[in-house]
């Protein structure tokens, strides 16, 4: 079940879960190698490439950070993620529910209801993430799952991008990047999201933040 997010807002994600470091610097002490803005101009196609085309999609080396390369090898010219953005949009055609992180909840029971599963009650859920063979619970889960970074880095600090702070010259360049494929799967998720969750008109694309209102 594909869950495409509204494009600046997944690279803002992306970037303070996985910011471009040096690796052999400490964990403690190392920051991004990259500024968000000059980040992005490497990710064009990230998810169209994620749901067509994976083999253009990189997360190493970890200088560069999580980003889409091209293909070349045998090709009149090379192939970009983007060049794929077909591909993708019918991939999202080949699911029975799409959905957004914004409606994520409403996909899931969606999902739930098509395979016919027993909807959970909340006593449920809490015994299900309680555990991992009984013995976990919940804040333990949390505590021993890797994460790229956390608070006491000094890349956490670094690599919190607020949309609002970036100048006008960043803006456009992301919205650019975003632009050129991305933003036209995340449109086409919407329109699928509208067929495969009934009764849920618009509530995948509800929340109004400063980025939306940029790509309006």
């Amino acid at each position: 079940m594909p869950l495409p997010g509204e494009p600046v807002s997944h690279l803002i994600s992306v970037y303070q879960m996985w910011p471009p470091v040096r690796p052999y610097e400490s964990e403690r002490n190392r920051l991004p190698t990259l500024d968000f803005a000059a980040w992005a101009r490497g990710t064009a196609g990230v998810q169209v490439a994620a749901l067509g085309a994976q083999n253009l999609l990189r997360m190493t080396p970890m200088v560069r950070g999580m980003h889409t390369t091209r293909s070349c090898a045998g090709q009149a010219r090379c192939i970009e993620a983007c060049d794929h953005l077909s591909e993708a949009i019918k991939m999202l055609s080949l699911f029975d529910v799409v959905g957004t992180p914004d409606c994520m909840q409403s996909a899931l029971l969606a999902a739930g209801a098509k395979l016919r599963l027993r909807r959970e009650s909340s006593s449920d859920g809490w015994l299900r993430m309680s555990s991992v063979a009984g013995r976990l619970r919940p804040r333990e889960l949390i505590r021993e799952s890797p994460r790229a970074v956390h608070p006491g880095q000094a890349v956490y600090e670094a690599s919190r991008v607020r949309w609002e702070q970036l100048n006008a010259s960043a803006r456009d360049e992301v919205l650019n990047v975003v632009g050129r494929c991305d933003l036209a799967l995340y449109r086409s998720a919407l329109e699928r999201a509208e067929q495969t969750l009934p009764g849920r008109r618009g509530q995948c694309n509800q929340t109004r933040t400063p980025v939306r209102s940029s790509l309006a």
